[in-house]
C-alpha cells in the first residue's frame, strides 16, 4: 500500500487527466467523454483497500485534522465515482448524443433550453419544453439506476445517508442552512409574488396567470435589455473591471477564456482547473446578451480565484475545500452587474431603458427567484435523503419547486435537478456570504471598490489560502461571527 501522501500525489495526477478530457469533451474539442481509461490508470485510488485504508487515517498519519478530513472525503468520493463510471460516463454520452424533435425539426438535447429562452412565440416554448422533458423522461431510467445504486453503496459504507456522510466528512451545514432558507421562504413570500407578477407583465406576451415553467428560461433571457450588453464589449468590460483590482487579464498565461462557439461545446459555461493555478480554463459558448456577461463574469471570479492560489497549498485545499467559497468569488464579480456605482465606473451609463425600466431592478428580482429556486432545493433534496429517495420522491420535488418558484415545476427534474453531495447548500452559503463580503469591501476601500488595487490586493490574499478554510471560516477571519441572512434579505428587498 502506498502511503497516505503518495495517494494524494497520484490524485493530482489522476486529477488532471481527468480535468482535461472533461474540457476537451465538454468544449466540444472531441464527441464523447472517457473518462473509465483514466481510472483505469489509477486503480490504487478507486479500491476498497485504499477506502479502508484512508479512512482509518489518525493523527500519526496525517497530524492536521482538517487536512485527515480532507483525505478521507475525497477518497469516499473517487471510491463511490469509481463503482459507477460507466453509468456516469454513459449518461453523459446519451445526453450530449440524444435529439428533440419538435414541430419537425430535430435540436440536440442539450440546445433546447437555450432554444426555449430565445423562442417568443408561447405556444412553440410549450411544445419545445414537452419535446424536451419527453426525451428527459427517457433519460431518467439511467439517473435513477445510479442513484439507487448510490444511494445503497453509501447505506453500506456505515452512513445513514447523503445527508449523514456530507455532514462527517465535507462539514456541511445542512440543517442550520435548511433552517435560514425556511424563513427566507416564508419572510418573501408575498414579495416575491408581486415581484413574478410584475416582470411577467414586463415582456409584454406573459401574465402572472398565463406563467408557466417553459416560460422561464424566456423571462430570464429578457432580451430587452440586450442594448446594454454589446457582444463586442463583454471581454473588454471583463479586463476593464480586472483591471481596477490590479489583475491584467492579458498578461495571464494559467487563466484561458475560451469563447470559441463549437458546434459541440455544452451550452453550461464552466471553469475548470486543469492543474490549479497553473492552468485554469474558461469555457463559455457566447449566445448574446445579459446572461453571457453575467456568465462570463461569474465564471471570470471561479477564474482568479483559481489562478491566484498559492501553487505551495496541498492538493486538498486548491481542489477539495468548501466549494462555497469558489462559489461567493463567482458571485462577487458577477453581482457587479447589479451594481449602479460599478454601470458608471466601468461602463459608463446607466443601466436604464429608453422606457425608465432599471436593468437593476430586473437583477434583484432574478437574484430572489433563484435563492428561493435553490431554497425550496435543499428542503427537497433533505426530504429525498430523510425518505429514502426513489422514484415516488418526484411528487415532492414538483410540490417544494412550486412552494419556492410560483409556478408549477415537472416531476420529469427531480433527478435532473441535483448537483450531488448537496451542492445545494453550498450555492446558497455563497449567496449568502458573497453580500457580507461585498459589503466589507465597502467598508473598507469604498463604493467603488473595485477600482482599488488595494482591494485586488486584499482579495488575492483571500485567494492564495485556496479552500483550506470553509466559508464559515473565511467569514470568522474577516471578523464575521458567521453567515447571516439579513444582508441578503434587505439587498433583494429593496
Amino acid at each position: 500500500m502506498p502511503s497516505v501522501r503518495e495517494l494524494i500525489d497520484r490524485a493530482e495526477h489522476c486529477h488532471r487527466e481527468e480535468a482535461l478530457e472533461v474540457y476537451n469533451a465538454f468544449s466540444g474539442l472531441q464527441d464523447k467523454l472517457d473518462i473509465v481509461s483514466i481510472y483505469k490508470r489509477y486503480p490504487e485510488l478507486f479500491s476498497r483497500e485504499t477506502y479502508d485504508f484512508v479512512t482509518a487515517l489518525g493523527e500519526g498519519d496525517l497530524p492536521e485534522e482538517r487536512e485527515r478530513r480532507m483525505t478521507k472525503w475525497m477518497f469516499t468520493r473517487k471510491y463511490i465515482s469509481n463503482k459507477f463510471k460507466e453509468l456516469i460516463e454513459d449518461l453523459e454520452n446519451a445526453e450530449a448524443a440524444a435529439q428533440v424533435e419538435v414541430d419537425g425539426e430535430s435540436h440536440p438535447y442539450l440546445s433546447v433550453v437555450i432554444l426555449i429562452a430565445r423562442e417568443a412565440d408561447y405556444g412553440r416554448r410549450g411544445r419545445l419544453n414537452e419535446a424536451y422533458l419527453a426525451k428527459m423522461d427517457e433519460l431518467n431510467p439511467q439517473r435513477e439506476e445510479l442513484d439507487a445504486r448510490g444511494r445503497e453503496l453509501i447505506l453500506s459504507l456505515g452512513y445513514t445517508g447523503t445527508i449523514d456522510l456530507c455532514q462527517q466528512l465535507a462539514k456541511l451545514r445542512i440543517y442550520p442552512v435548511r433552517e435560514l432558507t425556511g424563513a427566507f421562504l416564508r419572510d418573501t413570500d408575498a414579495l416575491f409574488e408581486e415581484r413574478l407578477e410584475r416582470f411577467a407583465a414586463r415582456t409584454d406576451t406573459l401574465t402572472r396567470e398565463s406563467l408557466r415553467h417553459a416560460d422561464l428560461p424566456y423571462l430570464w433571457r429578457a432580451g430587452r435589455f440586450d442594448s446594454l450588453f454589446p457582444v463586442d464589449d463583454m471581454v473588454p468590460a471583463l479586463r476593464r473591471t480586472l483591471a481596477g483590482l490590479g489583475i491584467d487579464l492579458e498578461a495571464q498565461p494559467n487563466a484561458t477564456l475560451d469563447l470559441e462557439a463549437r458546434a459541440k461545446k455544452r451550452p453550461r459555461a464552466f471553469c475548470i482547473g486543469i492543474d490549479t493555478p497553473r492552468d485554469v480554463r474558461l469555457v463559455l459558448k457566447p449566445r448574446g446578451g445579459q446572461d453571457d456577461y453575467s456568465t462570463l463574469f461569474h465564471e471570470a471570479g471561479h477564474l482568479e480565484f483559481g489562478a491566484h492560489m498559492s501553487p505551495s497549498l496541498s492538493f486538498l485545499y486548491r481542489n477539495q475545500g468548501d466549494t462555497s467559497v469558489h462559489e461567493s468569488y463567482a458571485f462577487l464579480l458577477e453581482h457587479l452587474l447589479s451594481d449602479r456605482v460599478w454601470w458608471r465606473e466601468v461602463m459608463h451609463t446607466e443601466p436604464v431603458l429608453s422606457g425608465g425600466e432599471s436593468y437593476l431592478d430586473f437583477t434583484r428580482f432574478h437574484r430572489l427567484f433563484m435563492f428561493r429556486r435553490y431554497s425550496a432545493k435543499l428542503h427537497y433534496e433533505v426530504e429525498y435523503d430523510e425518505r429514502g429517495g426513489g422514484p415516488p420522491l418526484a411528487e415532492a420535488y414538483a410540490r417544494w419547486l412550486i412552494r419556492g418558484c410560483g409556478v408549477a415545476y415537472p416531476r420529469q427534474r427531480y433527478l435532473e435537478d441535483f448537483d450531488g453531495g448537496f451542492y445545494v447548500v453550498q450555492y446558497l452559503q455563497a449567496w449568502i456570504w458573497e453580500v457580507q463580503l461585498r459589503e466589507h469591501l465597502r467598508q473598507q476601500f469604498g463604493e467603488a471598490w473595485f477600482t482599488k488595487r488595494s482591494a485586488g490586493s486584499l482579495l488575492k490574499d483571500m485567494w492564495a489560502e485556496g479552500m483550506k478554510y470553509d466559508v464559515w471560516e473565511v467569514a470568522a477571519r474577516l471578523g464575521y461571527p458567521g453567515l447571516s441572512l439579513a444582508p441578503l434579505t434587505a439587498e433583494l428587498s429593496g
